[in-house]
């Protein structure tokens, strides 16, 4: 259960596609689990409940299944190969990703939840944002909720623009005073 998993092991289940494939079978995955998988999966792409999906499963730290079925786009095309090189964006599902990181930093020593954002990012403090703390960009009450138009951060050289442009971007209510959805928190 997640609950009783220490935070490196709930790290290393995203690392777990990086790890050699088992056959099911050793690590006590009953048969049939993966064609029956791969069967359902392929049944919703017929059926045109979904394009395409890129799964993997691991029991016991040790990958068992990886499929990739039908097809998905990206800003540039459309129905592309479904593979194991396609970049799928998690955006709002990486929001978990982010706290639990930024929590495992608090946890390390790292970084203190009610430290301004500008004690690690100092370009941050501009336009009356100095004061943010870390804990309000992880509860959606920073005061900056809509993201720099026009900007995405699905590249290395991109991400960077985003938060240099998140960094500009002045507040829209006083940080602790209102609390709505944030979503380019999870990016800075």
């Amino acid at each position: 259960m997640l609950q009783n998993l220490t935070r490196r092991e709930f790290s290393a289940m995203f690392l777990a596609a990086a790890m050699p494939r088992v056959d099911p079978k050793a690590v006590g995955v009953r048969d049939g689990v993966t064609q029956q998988m791969k069967e359902y999966l392929q049944s919703q792409i017929d059926a045109q409940a979904v394009p395409g999906a890129k799964v993997a499963a691991s029991r016991h730290g040790k990958v068992f299944l990886e499929l990739f079925l039908g097809t998905y786009c990206d800003q540039n095309a459309r129905r592309l190969p479904c593979e194991a090189s396609a970049l799928h964006p998690f955006f709002s599902v990486s929001k978990m990703v982010s706290a639990t990181a930024v929590v495992m930093a608090v946890q390390d020593g790292l970084i203190a939840l009610d430290a301004p954002v500008a004690r690690y990012v100092p370009e941050f403090a501009a336009e009356g944002k100095g004061e943010i703390t870390i804990r309000q960009c992880l509860t959606h009450s920073a005061g900056i909720p809509t993201a720099p138009p026009g900007k995405r951060a699905d590249t290395p050289e991109h991400w960077k623009e985003f938060v240099a442009a998140l960094c500009a971007k002045p507040l829209e209510w006083a940080p602790g005073t209102q609390t709505m959805y944030h979503g380019a928190n999870g990016i800075l």
